[in-house]
């Protein structure tokens, strides 16, 4: 009797973990997100934009400006 109270708590708890483990990866399936969009990918394996790119990032950093980049012409 005390044995299969301890069994049936263990597997109480191992169905309430294993439960909420399916439910965290169901979340996780629904709410992918992508940090790199597919457009930025193509610009990165474009040599010659990927240059701009890069080009682009240094000159905001010195103006803090956009709009007196070359950033334009790559999307």
């Amino acid at each position: 009797m005390k044995y299969t109270k301890k069994i049936l708590k263990f597997l109480g708890i191992l169905s309430i973990v294993s439960s909420i483990n399916e439910f965290r990866a169901t979340l996780n399936e629904k709410t992918g997100t992508s940090i790199i969009s597919p457009e930025i990918l193509r610009i990165l394996d474009d040599p010659e934009k990927s240059k701009i790119l890069d080009e682009a990032v240094a000159e905001y950093k010195e103006t803090k400006d956009w709009s007196q980049t070359r950033l334009k012409e790559i999307l």
